[in-house]
């Protein structure tokens, strides 16, 4: 196994506590579709992106439920992994998901996830999930292995 494809995996376990949802008994409606160009969200992803892998993190911008597990320590580690990939080749938004019309931002949660798929050198590819909530705020950060 490629060591970049290693850390990916390392990568996605030990974020996965930034995001990971409170199992609901009610399913949750979410809408997905094609990603509508939005260059400030895009910007701003990257942003965080870079944020997270160098370690400056602005707690301001971050809800209770991202800010909570995404404490210095935790933001040492993600640092630490996430710099080894270096600076993205490719950082395409490839889809975005939204609470479905009707539904109630106590079903869904009223946030909205933008996908972003990241091309790295030697050939890896990672998807990073980048969560806003209604008012703006991050509500969610995770990188995994592409789907």
């Amino acid at each position: 196994m490629h060591p970049l494809a290693l850390l990916a995996l390392l990568v996605a376990s030990a974020s996965q506590p930034m995001s990971a949802p409170t199992p609901s008994p009610v399913p949750v409606p979410v809408v997905v579709g094609a990603p509508a160009p939005n260059p400030a969200v895009d910007a701003r992803a990257r942003d965080w992106f870079g944020r997270l892998q160098r370690n400056r993190i602005d707690y301001s911008q971050l809800d209770d439920e991202a800010r909570l597990p995404l404490n210095s320590d935790v933001a040492i580690i993600v640092s630490s992994q996430w710099s080894v990939l270096g600076n993205p080749l490719a950082f395409d938004e490839i889809q975005v998901q939204t609470p479905a019309a009707g539904s109630t931002e106590e079903t869904a949660g009223g946030n909205t996830v933008y996908v972003y798929r990241l091309l790295f050198r030697d050939d890896v590819a990672l998807d990073f999930y980048f969560g806003l909530d209604p008012s703006g705020r991050i509500s969610g950060l995770r990188l995994a292995p592409e789907q």
